[in-house]
């Protein structure tokens, strides 16, 4: 990495850390349907895992929260266009079924450790 001047110089488009964050969600079971720019909010739809209740499933998709909420705050080309992350799960029908949602500055708050888990969680927003 030194022909690019070393990996602090590195920056990594939105894009590509939203297929990374997509990638991991179907290892795990989920299936990515879409994205949806809702105001200032960024959202990531998805099929709940199979033979999971949906509680469950949006307990495991909203942990991909504060590296969606990242992606989005390190891409100087999206920095400024949300102030939230959202996730959805989607039945068969692409009919929304429940959300979190996190103010991006919260999850940056525990990215870096200066906010508890509990208070992160405090902050979400679940719609079941």
């Amino acid at each position: 990495m030194t022909e690019l001047g070393g990996t602090e110089n590195l920056k990594v488009r939105f894009e590509s850390a939203l297929l990374h964050i997509t990638h991991n969600m179907q290892i795990v079971g989920f299936e990515f349907v879409s994205t949806e720019e809702l105001s200032d909010t960024f959202c990531l739809n998805v099929k709940g895992k199979v033979n999971h209740d949906l509680k469950s499933s949006l307990i495991h998709a909203s942990q991909c929260l504060d590296r969606l909420s990242c992606a989005l705050y390190d891409d100087e080309f999206t920095k400024d266009n949300f102030k939230n992350t959202r996730i959805s799960i989607l039945d068969d029908e692409l009919n929304k079924l429940a959300s979190a949602t996190i103010p991006i500055e919260v999850a940056l708050k525990k990215v870096k450790s200066e906010i508890s888990l509990q208070e992160y969680l405090d902050k979400m927003k679940f719609d079941v």
